[in-house]
């Protein structure tokens, strides 16, 4: 059965206790056609001691964060491109670490 995570998180979390699912499908896309709020639902399973399909949370907000994802696998040592992190039309920038 299938089960919208909305923003209505109540309602889902309700669904979602009724059902007493043994592993949850999680194949959200956006949250109210935001696809950067993709966060909430594998939060919310976590949350509610659900298994589930797909990355957790943190995961998730570390795959949004390039510049942070970035740093952290060259941190690993692990050649990445050098990069730029635009914050908007200010003409300042930070520069990425160079590969190694």
């Amino acid at each position: 059965m299938a089960v919208p995570f909305e923003s209505d998180v109540a309602a889902t979390v309700a669904a979602l206790a009724a059902l007493k699912p043994r592993l949850v499908f999680n194949i959200t896309e956006c949250l109210d056609g935001n696809a950067g709020s993709t966060t909430p639902s594998p939060a919310c399973s976590t949350c509610m001691g659900l298994a589930y399909t797909g990355t957790g949370p943190a995961g998730l907000l570390l795959a949004r964060d390039k510049a942070l994802s970035k740093h952290i696998v060259a941190s690993r040592g692990v050649a990445v491109p050098r990069y730029v992190v635009a914050t908007g039309w200010a003409t300042s920038a930070t520069t990425g670490l160079p590969s190694h």
